[in-house]
């Protein structure tokens, strides 16, 4: 992506690892007058209400991918609705330790947050077993850039597994939230509740 901006500051809420670079053109020779000229090096902050801003427009792209998607899989907003706010398959994570929690989310309701670093390839958590959801399964919200996928094994058993390095909390600040590609869960579940028409 490219654009045309004026000199001053600039702030962008980052989806994915970036190179950000700027580019400026001036005859000037001096780099402390071009900093002069360019820069505002002052105190920078965003407000609550900047990042309300940017959290809006990453949930408005979400959720178009998330309506793709389900126009994709030939399922309706209704029925996904319907069946995510199910209580009576759910379960609690087996007993063990896990880098999660659910917290409010900006994408939808409650997300699954890391509260702990996870590595590229690492189990995150059950998601379904036996047939039941866990937290991780009812909790894990779509972005067309996920940090995860969901592995489905032998006995129908699925874990959700990093498929990037996700950040944990940092500061007493919850970590990255833990996403996946609706498409790939439920393309995996064929054949199962979540895939029956709508």
């Amino acid at each position: 992506m490219s654009l045309v901006a004026p000199p001053g500051r600039k702030a962008a809420y980052i989806l994915k690892d970036v190179v950000w670079q700027n580019i400026y053109a001036t005859d000037k020779k001096d780099v402390a007058e071009i900093e002069e000229e360019l820069f505002d090096l002052g105190d920078f902050q965003l407000t609550l209400e900047d990042m309300r801003t940017l959290s809006e427009v990453e949930s408005t792209a979400i959720n178009y991918d998330y309506f793709e998607a389900l126009d994709e899989l030939g399922l309706s907003p209704e029925f996904v609705d319907e069946v995510s706010r199910r209580t009576d398959d759910l379960i609690d994570f087996p007993y063990g330790s896990y880098k999660v929690g659910v917290f409010n989310s900006f994408i939808e309701g409650k997300g699954l947050f890391a509260t702990g670093d996870i590595a590229n390839g690492e189990i995150i958590a059950p998601a379904r077993i036996n047939g039941k959801r866990t937290p991780a399964g009812r909790y894990a919200n779509h972005s067309p850039t996920p940090n995860a996928v969901a592995q489905k094994y032998s006995d129908g058993n699925i874990d959700f597994i990093a498929s990037k390095d996700i950040e944990g909390m940092v500061g007493g600040v919850v970590g990255e939230e833990i996403t996946v590609d609706y498409r790939q869960v439920l393309r995996i579940n064929l054949g199962e509740e979540l895939c029956l028409e709508s």
